[in-house]
């Protein structure tokens, strides 16, 4: 599956990202665009358990009215189109199933991700200043199911034969303990110079979760 678009955009309201919250411009002074390429290829590496591949190209950007900026010259040059916050411009996911061969009853999961950085740049500047770029985001996750019930068995107690499968599944989400930005604390040394400390997501994490369906 394939899709190619291209989106003129008006009456926007620009925005900053700083730290975790967002300070949004008072008025649509703004117009900008979006295009890029989503792209999803799917198949079974064994019967009957889907795994896929997708792929995501991106560029979004916006010129926000009377933005400009001072030159070393000290002329007065108009920003023109910048990068959007959610400029991501390149984003990769991997799913991958398998189960055992004599015992399909017995699954794995294996989830692969990956994102170019979003730009970002100085707390107090212009956004025609957000043109630095965040580290990549690279994240890997595995799970394994075990099926405790299907449509053909039945269970004590009794209760539980009101569901049609029951799974149970163990995941380990960021398995490699991958440190990902979610945004940069600008910090101040005594000449003035801002200096960016990353603030990062969530370390490696556990999930238990129980599935009852009807």
């Amino acid at each position: 599956m394939t899709e190619v678009y291209y989106k003129y955009l008006s009456n926007l309201i620009p925005y900053k990202v700083d730290n975790v919250r967002i300070r949004y411009y008072a008025d649509n002074i703004a117009h900008g665009y979006s295009t890029g390429l989503d792209l999803k290829v799917m198949g079974e590496f064994v019967d009957g358990v889907d795994s896929w591949i997708t792929l995501s190209l991106l560029k979004t950007a916006e010129d926000i009215e009377g933005d400009y900026y001072t030159d070393k010259q000290g002329n007065r040059v108009e920003a023109g189109y910048i990068p959007r916050p959610t400029d991501q411009r390149v984003n990769v996911s991997i799913f991958f199933q398998d189960y055992l061969p004599k015992n399909p009853t017995w699954k794995m999961q294996l989830n692969l991700l990956f994102g170019t950085g979003l730009p970002f740049g100085p707390t107090k500047s212009e956004r025609n200043q957000d043109t630095l770029r965040m580290s990549p985001y690279r994240r890997v996750d595995i799970g394994f199911s075990k099926q405790i019930k299907s449509a053909s068995t039945q269970l004590k107690p009794r209760f539980f034969n009101g569901f049609e499968e029951i799974w149970l599944t163990a995941e380990v989400f960021n398995l490699l303990q991958i440190s990902n930005t979610i945004s940069y604390l600008w910090v101040s040394d005594v000449t003035g110079r801002q200096w960016a400390v990353p603030n990062y997501l969530t370390p490696r994490q556990l999930n238990i979760k129980l599935i009852m369906s009807f």
